[in-house]
């Protein structure tokens, strides 16, 4: 019962520490550092058990079991980076507090009450975006906005999946419960019109802060919704979901490439690259099934490291430079290798060049929906090359000296190169051995079958 508890509550409990101590940013950082990795110890030897509480049956799963782990190894990570380039004081008693709220989306058995307390977590969220720039509002004032026209259509989507699965023989609802639940993916994920909050972010907030919203809080919406579609398939089939989700998927991996084509700014370019990668994750998941399910897990692994590895890249960037705009980046490579090659490395992985992590993720994703190269084929393939050439005029800006003919940076600080050397070299192995990750992409798929 003790390690139950622990499970349940130790990034809460230790949360006001870190609030306490966090102008001793190396104190704070260890608080965090040392609480999840306790915490990760014990989500992996010792699962809560499952229990009642009002009536309610609560039960941590294989699958939030296997997220929660991978986010408290991403949050440690991205602390180890701020103990040398400070993204705000303000992160790590707000992480610890998310972290406990996630545990609590994945005990839920609910949809309902699932999303519930992810805008809870939301909502601490837009805080942190907020933290250090009080005279700019654009990127949390979007962000509200979003989570208040989504949570509404979600409760009322996932009331009615509930209402339907009570009733097997009464389908007539599931057109409307297939539109609401995808209406409000498009909100959560950043589908066009809705997408504006995040290239915002990446203007307004720290971009580690920006990364750890858009992956982990995208990661945890897309697995609750996995779950529900695995527990009721056919609301991608009756109830039109999978077409819904086919054509935002379209949308958004084609809008982010002719964006991220077209920008001037490092941070929008990171931003609509990162969103062209969720219009692959949303094609790999209207695709359902196994197979469709197999993609999406592999698609969410590659992306939280290229979030990791591109969002400590331009934190370093923004940190010696304090601009993002491309007339800022000249003679910027030459100091700063090994962050250029951190931002490449993660940058293009969004986009599935080959030799990147998200390569066998993406290609799988255009062979399945494309079995016969159509222009749909094409197309898609035509606006992910333009994101890529985003990269490249990014790089070829940053390559060339100043007017003085001279850098004008001083190179990362030593634990910072070795730290995103550590992560390239991860990068690397999945983009070489994407059968890596096979074993928990299985063991996560056993887990929805059994659900």
């Amino acid at each position: 019962m003790i390690a139950t508890l622990l499970v349940l509550g130790l990034p809460l409990f230790a949360a006001p520490l870190a609030y306490l101590l966090r102008r001793q940013e190396v104190l704070a950082a260890g608080i965090v550092i040392v609480t999840l990795a306790v915490h990760t110890f014990l989500l992996w030897n010792y699962p809560p058990a499952t229990f009642d509480v009002l009536g309610r049956t609560l039960a941590l799963g294989r699958t939030g079991r296997v997220f929660l782990i991978s986010a408290n190894v991403w949050v440690i990570g991205a602390t180890l980076y701020t103990l040398r380039i400070s993204q705000g004081w303000s992160i790590y008693p707000f992480w610890l507090v998310v972290q406990a709220l996630f545990t609590g989306v994945f005990l839920f058995q609910d949809f309902v009450l699932r999303m519930l307390v992810f805008k809870s977590a939301w909502l601490l969220a837009i805080l942190l975006i907020q933290s250090g720039t009080m005279e700019r509002t654009r990127a949390a004032t979007r962000m509200l906005i979003v989570i208040m026209l989504a949570t509404p259509v979600l409760l009322a989507g996932g009331l009615l999946v509930g209402r339907i699965s009570t009733d097997a023989a009464d389908l007539s609802l599931a057109p409307a419960a297939g539109t609401l639940l995808a209406l409000g993916t498009a909100l959560i994920l950043a589908i066009f019109p809705f997408h504006a909050w995040v290239p915002q972010a990446t203007e307004d907030g720290p971009p580690l802060v920006t990364a750890w919203v858009v992956g982990l809080f995208g990661t945890v919406f897309l697995m609750t919704l996995v779950e529900l579609l695995a527990q009721n398939p056919w609301v991608l089939t009756f109830g039109g979901m999978s077409t819904l989700l086919r054509g935002a998927g379209f949308i958004l991996a084609i809008s982010g490439g002719l964006f991220a084509f077209s920008e001037t700014h490092l941070g929008r370019l990171w931003a609509y690259s990162i969103l062209a990668d969720q219009g692959y994750i949303l094609l790999a998941l209207s695709l359902g099934g196994a197979s469709g399910l197999r993609i999406v897990l592999f698609l969410l692994g590659a992306r939280l490291l290229a979030l990791l590895l591109s969002g400590m890249a331009i934190a370093t960037i923004r940190y010696r430079l304090t601009s993002l705009e491309f007339d800022a980046l000249p003679g910027t490579a030459q100091r700063l290798p090994l962050t250029y090659l951190a931002l490449l490395g993660g940058g293009l992985s969004f986009f599935g060049l080959p030799l990147s992590a998200g390569f066998a993720g993406h290609w799988m994703t255009l062979r399945a929906i494309f079995p016969d190269a159509s222009i749909w084929f094409w197309g898609t393939l035509a606006a992910t090359l333009l994101g890529v050439l985003g990269y490249v005029r990014a790089l070829h800006v940053a390559v060339r000296l100043d007017h003085d003919g001279a850098a004008i940076t001083d190179p990362e600080p030593l634990p910072v190169a070795i730290l995103m050397l550590g992560v390239v070299a991860l990068s690397s192995l999945i983009a070489l051995a994407p059968q890596t990750l096979l074993p928990l992409i299985q063991f996560v798929l056993e887990a929805l079958r059994s659900a």
